[in-house]
């Protein structure tokens, strides 16, 4: 029982993208590491769950989206003094944005294992810099945490 309190305690990482499937694929995913997700379709979507609702630890997000870019949103999160760990799923390897200790690119198709090392090593990050809205509680069980391996890519 104590395992189910300690993943309500922790903040839910928030999944963008305009694909209704690829939100449910990383949801699946984010299920099988016991990591609660919420889901947004586009910037304003994320803008405003993360700016005046239920905080989050994480931001996994589109490239591209509808109603602007990840780096849009990104650079919306730095404006309001709001650093978290930040993954940008890119389809295009030469994607650039700004250089930040809390962002990453990860190719597509996105590999489950890879999606942790990175998530893993940005909460750690996180932890150590103490320069965040992330709860410190939520990197050290982030840390915790063991995932299942599995090396099946899957296409967001």
């Amino acid at each position: 029982m104590a395992f189910l309190d300690e993943a309500l305690a922790f903040e839910p990482v928030l999944i963008v993208s305009a694909d209704r499937r690829s939100r449910q694929l990383m949801r699946t995913i984010f299920d099988t590491w016991s990591v609660p997700a919420d889901e947004a379709v586009d910037t304003l979507d994320a803008a405003e769950k993360l700016l005046f609702r239920n905080p989050h630890s994480a931001v996994i997000c589109d490239e591209s989206l509808p109603s602007g870019t990840a780096n849009d949103l990104f650079r919306l999160l730095q404006w309001q003094g709001m650093e978290m760990p930040f993954v940008v799923t890119s389809e295009t390897p030469w994607f650039r944005l700004p250089r930040s200790p809390s962002l990453r690119v990860l190719e597509k198709p996105v590999n489950s294992d890879l999606l942790w090392e990175i998530l893993d090593d940005l909460m750690e990050g996180a932890l150590a810099r103490y320069q965040h809205t992330l709860d410190v509680r939520d990197a050290a069980e982030w840390s915790c945490r063991r995932m299942i391996p599995s090396n099946e890519p899957f296409l967001l």
